[in-house]
């Protein structure tokens, strides 16, 4: 009998540990380690280095799923980092960049479906060109200022500037600074480029966004501090790697490593890029 009880006493406590453990940091330092997985376009047409199909898609939702990954959002990262605020155990952050129609046709009611969240992360002046366009295709078209408020009113996607109209390798790469161009120059161009986004997104969303995502993953020198200083708390690069964050740490939310999901690398190939197998 002692025995009996003895046991059911342990496993209990075993499973309230475990329960406990679901919104513990994976390190006992307190660290976490967060991969963000990077999208672009989800389509049927021209699948390759930035277009996934759909079916894709979903093998990785169901990948991440199997293996107990839960999806977090830019602003529950930062304020882990900023407050100390829980994360799961096993944490994901999903982005899409550039605001492709598609990712409000395929890829939110695949996020629905696995119960995930996303960050998608738009390009002003694509957005404007399709403003009042009726005709809308899953491979070229851009969500509209309706769409956006459409994809966001889902409540599980937030919404990121990727520059108003400096997504271009014309003239500069990016957001870099173009070679002759001053500092002031710079500073005034990419803070009115910054600026029109952010007015954007906001008269589409209602929101303030907060979150920044490098075209072509180019900066200058100073563009980390510019951000800063427009009120931005996290910037999405595409610099490869697993992102190790801790509480207080907040220069490393400036500096977020993207993995991004190219339809060539075989599924395994990629989620052991992000360390997940």
């Amino acid at each position: 009998m002692f025995r009996r009880l003895t046991s059911a006493i342990i496993a209990s406590m075993t499973l309230l540990a475990g329960i406990v453990g679901l919104s513990a940091p994976v390190k006992g330092d307190g660290r976490i380690d967060l991969p963000v997985l990077m999208y672009h376009s989800v389509c049927n047409i021209g699948v390759g280095d930035y277009v996934v199909s759909p079916k894709i898609l979903e093998s990785d939702f169901a990948f991440l799923k199997e293996r107990g990954y839960e999806t977090v959002s830019v602003k529950e990262v930062v304020n882990f980092v900023e407050k100390g605020t829980k994360l799961p155990q096993k944490p994901v952050l999903i982005t899409f960049d550039d605001g492709f129609y598609n990712n409000l046709k395929y890829a939110l009611p695949l996020l629905e479906k696995y119960g995930f969240k996303a960050t998608v992360n738009v390009v002003g002046i694509f957005s404007a060109r399709d403003n009042g366009k009726k005709k809308r295709s899953s491979s070229y078209s851009y969500m509209n200022e309706k769409e956006l408020a459409e994809i966001h009113k889902s409540g599980i996607v937030e919404i990121g500037n990727h520059s108003y109209d400096m997504h271009a390798l014309k003239g500069r790469r990016g957001v870099m600074k173009k070679r002759g161009e001053s500092e002031d120059e710079y500073k005034k161009t990419f803070t009115s480029d910054c600026k029109k986004c952010h007015d954007y997104i906001k008269h589409a969303c209602g929101i303030d966004t907060k979150v920044f995502a490098y075209p072509f993953g180019s900066y200058s020198s100073s563009t980390p501090k510019l951000l800063k200083s427009l009120g931005y708390d996290a910037v999405l690069t595409c610099a490869e790697g697993v992102n190790r964050l801790r509480k207080g740490d907040t220069d490393r939310l400036m500096w977020l490593k993207r993995v991004n999901r190219s339809a060539k690398l075989s599924e395994k190939r990629y989620f052991e890029k992000l360390g997940i197998k």
